[in-house]
């Protein structure tokens, strides 16, 4: 018994050199890692948003998965691919085909190899309400209410 216990008080020291080394080495990659990954992450958060404007719908090719529009004095050709958030103000989803000519429209997009790639498109509001309400409410109703209220419903 004397024997191994004297094998193992040898090795001994052996062991808590390895063991000296080992536990900051260890350490050490752990807390690279650890910063890289975090720093890819901050890098990834940090991609700002692309900006949404608003514009009128100029034209929509469905064949050729384009939507055109105008902002101020120029038009833009926007690619739609299949991960082009469409949508209504309200988040319902669209298709392409369901925009219209005219309709005012919030988009987000950003340059890829330089073309202008559609992340969102949002329908604010559809042009065949554009021109409706155009009196402001400054009493352009031409007198067609009679002025009587008979009897108000309270049963909804």
């Amino acid at each position: 018994m004397k024997h191994i216990a004297s094998g193992i008080s040898k090795k001994l020291p052996f062991i808590m050199i390895i063991m000296n080394l080992a536990i900051p080495v260890f350490l050490s990659v752990f807390i690279i890692v650890n910063a890289v990954e975090h720093s890819h992450a901050a890098q990834q958060a940090a991609q700002p948003a692309p900006p949404k404007i608003q514009a009128t719908v100029k034209s929509v090719d469905t064949a050729k998965n384009l939507l055109t529009i105008k902002l101020e004095n120029r038009t833009t050709a926007l690619s739609i691919t299949p991960q082009t958030k469409i949508s209504t103000a309200d988040g319902q989803l669209l298709a392409l085909g369901d925009i219209k000519k005219g309709d005012e429209v919030k988009v987000a997009w950003k340059e890829d190899a330089g073309k202008a790639v559609a992340s969102e498109v949002a329908v604010i509001l559809p042009a065949q309400f554009k021109d409706q309400g155009k009196g402001g409410g400054k009493g352009q109703g031409k007198g067609q209410g009679q002025g009587k209220i008979k009897q108000q419903d309270t049963t909804q």
